[in-house]
């Protein structure tokens, strides 16, 4: 298990590398794209993705937390199963 200090530090770390990344597809405007994008399905596909994995990358970090990983946890079993659906959908 991580310290306090430095788990906190790897998830704004890493949410400082995310957030980048996400901003031009946050505009919603196929023209910002990083990918070369040939028509509006392909841009909502990839706008869903996008959403989606950063969702899992937060949903995993919060498996580290004591307070959710508690012995039988419903909390911990909900995060893991979002984690799977998240990853494997």
């Amino acid at each position: 298990m991580m310290q306090k200090k430095g788990w906190w530090i790897l998830v704004i770390v890493s949410v400082g590398i995310m957030i980048p990344f996400m901003i031009p597809y946050l505009t919603l405007n196929p023209a910002n794209s990083r990918v070369d994008i040939t028509s509006t399905t392909q841009y909502s596909i990839l706008v869903t993705h996008i959403g989606f994995a950063f969702i899992a990358l937060i949903t995993g970090f919060l498996q580290f937390m004591d307070r959710i990983r508690l012995k039988k946890s419903k909390g911990s079993s909900l995060y893991g199963e979002d984690l799977c659906y998240q990853c494997f959908y």
